[in-house]
């Protein structure tokens, strides 16, 4: 969720986050809730719209981002070592494989309900 905002930007709503991460917004808003309640991520009043929420990024979310993305690192570089294939290769794919999932997960399905 903290790599979420920081790759795509904050301000994002709860319901749009919802459907990045293919969850009911029930499940999503108890996810913020508690990410909230830690000091990651700020909730505030959409200034567009009273009704709507905006989620923001705290300096405490991307601190605790940073120190995942460097635990992740740390733990997968032995494997990666391992298939002979070095971070800087390895990247560029994974960025077009999550483009295309991106792509995909957003355009809508035949028959399916939307999240939300």
């Amino acid at each position: 969720m903290l790599n979420h905002l920081v790759r795509l930007g904050d301000g994002r709503g709860p319901a749009q986050m919802a459907r990045a991460f293919e969850v009911t917004k029930a499940t999503m808003t108890n996810t913020l809730q508690r990410l909230e309640a830690r000091g990651f991520i700020r909730i505030e009043a959409d200034p567009a719209d009273a009704r709507a929420k905006r989620v923001y990024l705290t300096e405490s979310g991307r601190a605790r981002r940073e120190r995942a993305v460097r635990d992740a690192v740390a733990s997968l570089s032995p494997v990666v070592r391992e298939m002979g294939v070095m971070p800087p290769e390895l990247l560029p794919a994974l960025a077009a494989l999550r483009r295309a999932l991106d792509t995909a997960r957003d355009k809508p399905r035949r028959g399916s309900a939307t999240v939300g």
